[in-house]
């Protein structure tokens, strides 16, 4: 019986941290979202699939996966980045690798949805003759 309860406390205990770690991470603001246009850039973790369908607007896409293998974007240490994915669990681990690879100036946008409320339009790719990409 107290074994019982001391896991059923334990795991109450890890799911209060989770979920504060999760709460308080740091989240874009429109004014932040704005210096995009400054230099900024605008990473998007989805998978390239998802990126072909839709994506933000200059947006470069390096999916959380080759992240997690060491790919990182070519821009300094200290340059703003601005995450973002499908729903925000990519985003936030993606963010987190960037943070440990260096980079200094990290925000989690979190889900593709938010991007509109940070006033950044989305485009669509368009397949040419020869199958390769180019946003229209």
């Amino acid at each position: 019986m107290k074994k019982s309860l001391m896991i059923v406390l334990l795991a109450i205990v890890a799911g209060v941290a989770i979920w504060m770690v999760w709460a308080n991470r740091p989240k874009a603001s429109l004014v932040q979202t704005m210096k995009l246009a400054d230099g900024a850039l605008l990473l998007d973790v989805r998978t390239s699939e998802e990126y072909q369908e839709k994506h933000g607007e200059n947006a470069l896409n390096i999916p959380l996966a080759a992240i997690g293998q060491g790919v990182m974007p070519q821009v300094a240490k200290d340059a703003p980045i601005y995450v973002y994915c499908r729903s925000g669990n990519r985003s936030a681990e993606a963010s987190e690798l960037l943070r440990k690879a260096g980079f200094k100036n990290v925000t989690d946008i979190g889900a593709y949805e938010n991007l509109a409320r940070y006033g950044i339009n989305n485009a669509k790719m368009v397949a040419p003759n020869r199958g390769q990409l180019k946003a229209p």
